[in-house]
């Protein structure tokens, strides 16, 4: 295990080198990376945890502040807050399902109401009655890429399990402005649009590493996790600064710009659609703004086939090929996805921004294939 844990943790120091141009943080000694201890029995993609677990206190202690984390402990956390267990086929949390099809498995997310309502446009019928037996035997006369793509029209969360994780190159991209329009920041004050649980551990390991964080949340859509996960929101937001801002609004649309432009790191957790809508684009800002990094995380991508897609921690750890298979298809954790996608954009967001800016662009199904993905 820990042989797996120091190549992910050279692996993604040696990308951040040549992602930014910075050749310093090739090989950080710091010493993270001799104190990996080993832990036998763990399963590969958490020793690549272990692994982005030494890279962050690498790269933060060189910023001024280490941070050590145990990430075994840290995607695990929910569930123990909330007293939840694994359910097989079920998640953990019970609002996504791996159903069989006519030629596969999919996962299926059914977060909220009006994801149910959803289900007749989905299969095609005018049954209103729906619950999970019924959405399994509807499921089951399909195909698995028939409702993928059908999910992803009516904008609901449905992932198909690949037969291997998708081939993803590194867990983000990352995007650096033309060399004359980099500068580092004088101090790292970051401005949280995240909700939820992957972008507010970012900021959250971000704080840790020295950072002002200050949450901006929507005063007509708060964060889901207030209310259905509020001891996790508690541990994400301590020490954060808070602002609610009506974002139809004009004028307090204009305070989250003057915000985002005053910003040394911004979190998002929005597909581009919504930023634009919003008047925001991360690649403009960051070409503007010397200095600025912006971490987008996404459920696919913010550019690119996948951008519109919508997607959880749960049914994008499965679309990553995070997901055990034998003898069927069960989930490996509680929302996997989000939590491991937060500690690599962290990385990436204080490499980042030591070197300059630029934009982070984070999907949490590349996340979950980089982990699953099986080591060279």
């Amino acid at each position: 295990m820990r042989d797996a844990a120091e190549d992910e943790a050279r692996r993604l120091l040696r990308a951040l080198a040549v992602a930014t141009g910075d050749e310093s943080w090739r090989d950080l000694t710091n010493g993270a990376l001799e104190r990996i201890a080993d832990r036998p029995g763990l399963p590969p993609w958490q020793a690549r945890l272990i692994g982005a677990s030494a890279a962050l206190a690498e790269v933060s202690e060189r910023e001024g502040r280490a941070v050590e984390i145990d990430p075994v402990d840290l995607v695990n956390q929910r569930a123990q807050l909330r007293g939840l267990t694994p359910q097989g086929a079920a998640s953990a949390g019970g609002a996504c399902r791996l159903l069989p099809t006519r030629d596969g498995w999919v996962a299926m997310s059914l977060n909220r109401a009006p994801d149910w309502e959803l289900l007749p446009a989905l299969f095609r019928t005018e049954q209103t009655r729906w619950d999970w037996e019924s959405v399994a035997s509807a499921t089951a006369q399909a195909t698995a890429m028939e409702l993928e793509s059908a999910a992803a029209e009516l904008g609901l969360a449905v992932a198909v399990v690949p037969a291997a994780p998708p081939p993803v190159e590194q867990p983000w991209r990352i995007t650096m402005p033309s060399a004359a329009q980099r500068t580092r920041a004088a101090r790292r004050r970051v401005v949280d649009l995240s909700a939820l649980w992957a972008g507010p551990l970012c900021s959250s390991l971000l704080r840790r590493a020295g950072a002002e964080v200050l949450t901006v949340e929507s005063t007509s859509r708060p964060d889901g996790a207030r209310q259905g996960d509020p001891a996790l929101h508690r541990l994400l937001h301590d020490g954060n600064a808070f602002v609610a801002l009506d974002f139809n609004d004009p004028t307090q649309r204009g305070e989250l710009h003057r915000l985002v432009d005053e910003a040394d790191v911004v979190v998002s957790a929005a597909r581009m659609r919504a930023l634009q809508q919003l008047g925001l684009d991360p690649f403009e800002a960051t070409e503007r703004r010397p200095g600025l990094t912006w971490v987008g995380i996404s459920a696919y991508g913010l550019t690119g086939a996948g951008s519109n897609r919508i997607g959880y921690g749960d049914d994008t750890a499965v679309a990553g090929g995070l997901v055990n298979r034998e003898p069927t298809p069960t989930f490996v954790g509680d929302a996997v996805a989000d939590p491991i996608t937060g500690i690599y954009a962290a990385v990436a967001a204080l490499a980042v921004s030591a070197s300059g800016g630029g934009v982070v662009d984070v999907a949490l199904r590349d996340v979950a294939a980089h982990v699953a993905r099986v080591a060279p």
